[in-house]
């Protein structure tokens, strides 16, 4: 199966996957949305997920932060299918690291709506975590970019859902996203 789609969408390539698993039928998924398949996945020896977990992607976020030493940031999301389970690993990753790195969590922001971003505009978060589509990930930068929530001051650290495909970049996207 190989499936490079995301969005709202993907509820038939999850029901596959699951049909799969209650049949014992053995897939090789390259499921770039991930949305909730990680923890159902990992019980299943009858699955082999090529693509990065949401998990993995959120480590590899966090490692951005610690690399450089930001220690607070806020989380952005859309209705993207997964968005709880994102916030939830990105929780879960920070309380794993505690031990070595202190990480605070300013904001939890599910857009919606433009309007959705003003919680960030009063918030000490310079950094932020972004899990939505590409094109949602346009409105919200455009948007972000309108309250002066992009520039020289903020960095944006998003998934692989936002790439999508490396041909071409937005215009909206900023320069040095991450």
């Amino acid at each position: 199966m190989n499936y490079e789609q995301y969005g709202p969408s993907t509820a038939s390539a999850q029901y596959f996957l699951q049909l799969a698993g209650y049949l014992g039928i053995p897939v090789i998924a390259w499921n770039a949305d991930n949305s909730g398949l990680e923890r159902r996945a990992s019980q299943s020896s009858l699955q082999l997920q090529l693509a990065p977990s949401l998990e993995h992607q959120t480590a590899a976020m966090l490692s951005i932060l610690e690399r450089y030493k930001w220690h607070q940031f806020s989380v952005v999301t859309s209705l993207i299918a997964g968005h709880d389970d994102f916030i939830q690993a990105v929780r879960e990753r920070v309380s794993a690291m505690q031990d070595r790195f202190k990480f605070t969590i300013l904001n939890a922001v599910l857009v919606a709506h433009r309007g959705d971003l003003a919680a960030l505009v009063d918030s000490e978060a310079r950094v932020m975590l972004l899990y939505c589509t590409k094109q949602e990930a346009v409105d919200i930068l455009t948007a972000a970019s309108d309250l002066h929530l992009t520039g020289e001051n903020y960095v944006w650290v998003v998934t692989q859902s936002v790439i999508e495909t490396a041909d071409q970049a937005p215009n909206q996207f900023p320069v040095g996203m991450l």
